[in-house]
């Protein structure tokens, strides 16, 4: 199910029918206590100390292991249920997450439970993690819960989505490892955002979430594999940023560090200064797709398209097609050599050489 290391780097194993499992000395070992009431379904561990283990169980309960001897923790509430993770808080409290009793506290005050009726969204809690803010996060099948002291809040923009695991990072981040995408919440709580398939990423029922001494955050899915991800200066362009249309097909750089976007809808975006403006088109291209852009030296803009070569010039737009020479409207490329030729790549009629206007030279083998 779950795989831990311990201070000392051995790596212990909790399974589905082995009990735990201990690597280490390059070998593995089958970790078995003098007391053999240890179930062999084992769904998590919690490495409390080099001599104390917790170890939660598929319908046999929670277990505590301590110098090899084993001791079930003798409670109604603990009793033949199912734990799915486990955590300690800085007052030493053990957190236990059920799979249908919701959470369970452990502390010198006695045990309390705290279940839908308290507020909890799901009483199948999934996941667990301790906030810099002290507050423990409960991922549940049903949206994210905050528990602090007595009081249980939740993630309004989670409500209805299954949280598989929570992750929190060097910064405090929490991340948030759902069954349709991937959240982050900030360290003060202040900062949310989620993205999905909605956001083409492939963020789609992620089982399993690790940062690395790096920053680096693993995470585990089970549709779309091993992902990685790291902080990089890359900004996503989207319509939500201000772009005409997500589905961009080229891009070329300006004079001034601008950009120019073309899609397959035949929209043209100028990106200047972190700022997303639309070129418009006078020119009726039917939403036909832009191939590419070419900038000239005196800031005009040719645009091939399958509807010709579009020359825009301030205000003013001239549509080249077979009417003016052209052997072909369906114009890929666009390059510019050294002596002022523009040079037009079609898909069906070879390269045409073009100068003040004019078609010059046709090569089509």
């Amino acid at each position: 199910y779950r795989t831990y290391e311990d201070s000392t780097g051995v790596l212990w194993f909790a399974s589905q029918s082995n009990g735990i499992t201990r690597y280490y000395n390059n070998r593995f070992e089958h970790f078995l206590p003098n007391d053999s009431i240890l179930p062999k379904s084992i769904r998590c561990l919690f490495l409390e100390s080099n001599t104390v283990v917790w170890a939660g169980s598929s319908n046999r309960g929670l277990f505590r292991i301590e110098n090899g001897q084993v001791s079930p923790v003798a409670d109604s509430i603990l009793k033949d249920i199912s734990v799915l993770d486990i955590l300690k808080d800085k007052q030493g409290t053990i957190w236990v997450a059920t799979e249908g009793y919701g959470v369970i506290s452990i502390s010198k005050q006695g045990i309390k439970e705290f279940t839908t009726f308290e507020g909890l969204a799901s009483n199948i809690v999934n996941t667990l993690a301790l906030l810099p803010t002290g507050e423990i996060a409960a991922g549940t099948n049903n949206g994210l819960n905050f528990i602090n002291h007595n009081t249980i809040a939740v993630q309004e923009q989670l409500k209805g989505i299954r949280i598989n695991k929570l992750e929190i990072d060097l910064d405090g981040t929490v991340w948030i490892g759902a069954e349709t995408g991937l959240g982050r919440l900030s360290k003060d709580k202040n900062y949310f955002e989620f993205s999905d398939k909605n956001n083409y990423l492939p963020f789609s029922r992620i089982n399993d979430l690790t940062v690395d001494d790096e920053g680096n955050l693993w995470i585990s899915t089970g549709r779309n594999g091993l992902l990685r991800l790291r902080e990089t200066p890359i900004t996503p362009l989207t319509t939500a940023q201000g772009l005409s249309s997500d589905l961009s097909n080229c891009v070329i750089e300006g004079k001034n560090n601008d950009l120019y976007f073309g899609s397959d809808l035949g929209f043209l975006d100028h990106y200047v200064d972190g700022h997303v403006y639309p070129i418009p088109i006078k020119t009726q291209l039917n939403q036909e797709s832009i191939r590419d852009i070419h900038l000239a030296e005196n800031g005009d803009l040719w645009i091939a398209t399958y509807k010709g070569v579009l020359h825009i010039s301030d205000s003013h737009e001239k549509l080249y097609t077979e009417n003016d020479g052209l052997p072909t409207t369906d114009v890929r490329r666009i390059l510019a050599d050294s002596r002022g030729n523009l040079w037009f790549a079609t898909r069906s009629s070879g390269i045409v050489k073009f100068n003040e206007g004019k078609v010059t030279d046709v090569v089509d083998r």
